[in-house]
């Protein structure tokens, strides 16, 4: 089973859940994607393209997994998921989407605009020098901040692995590429995602947390549409980052899906 972070995190985010699979018998791989965790920067010149992750995935997938492959993917890691198994149905034994149904949907009137800001932007990252973070205490008390439903241990496990020390000696920086800040000049369009979703073959599980934002998206019942034959676990109390905050929860949801397969 490959583990596929969400945007902005990093492989290690994966740990408690892996802790709560102990014993299942499932080959696990948890990686991190380019420009996050401890991956290599796009550099200068370079941005971050949705294909791009499709790329990393087919390749992680030919270099490591075996014959029989499960994915779960969390957020953006879950799209990069559902549309590997969209566009390569037969190589996919199993896949579970961790509120991986997409942000909230875009139009094409916004795409314009949203390429002025990404030009805009991506000019006012080059060569910008990060703001440190004072001390590893801050960097949880943002986590914390971040995701509410994230106890000060977690946070603390996420806050160490998501950083590194900083360039000029004091402090710390986050460790994924700032250019991920940058407004992406593409809406998510959901009709595009659809195409995808529709030619999965695979038992599909949709975990969601009933306490996230993401439960809320108004066309969230027509995105699952899409995929006719998932079924949905819902986590009770837990919010975007239900694998985290609820990690047996999300295990058990795992090991019955890869069970009836």
């Amino acid at each position: 089973m490959l583990l596929c972070h969400g945007f902005l995190d990093h492989g290690r985010t994966w740990d408690f859940v892996v802790d709560a699979l102990a014993g299942s018998d499932l080959h696990l791989v948890a990686f991190d994607w380019r420009g996050h965790g401890q991956t290599a920067w796009v550099g200068e010149g370079g941005t971050y393209h949705f294909a791009d992750y499709l790329l990393d995935l087919a390749d992680i997938v030919d270099a490591v997994a075996r014959d029989r492959l499960h994915l779960c993917g969390h957020s953006m890691g879950g799209g990069v998921a559902a549309h590997y198994a969209g566009a390569f149905p037969a190589r996919v034994a199993s896949l579970a989407l961790l509120e991986g149904l997409g942000p909230p949907a875009g139009s094409f009137d916004e795409a314009p605009e949203r390429h002025v800001a990404f030009v805009t932007g991506a000019r006012r990252e080059r060569g910008r020098s990060r703001r440190p973070i004072a001390t590893i205490d801050d960097a949880v008390r943002r986590v914390r901040e971040a995701h509410p439903g994230i106890g000060e241990d977690a946070a603390r496990h996420l806050a160490r692995n998501g950083t590194r020390p900083h360039e000029g000696g004091h402090g710390l920086d986050w460790r994924y590429d700032p250019m991920h800040r940058v407004t992406f000049p593409h809406p998510f369009y959901v009709a595009h995602a659809q195409a995808f979703w529709r030619r999965i073959r695979c038992p599909v599980l949709l975990v969601e947390g009933d306490a996230s934002p993401f439960a809320k998206l108004p066309d969230l019942d027509a995105r699952r549409q899409a995929l006719p034959h998932a079924t949905r676990a819902a986590i009770t109390g837990a919010g975007h980052m239900m694998h985290v905050e609820a990690p047996h929860e999300v295990a058990a949801a795992l090991v019955a899906l890869w069970r009836g397969c």
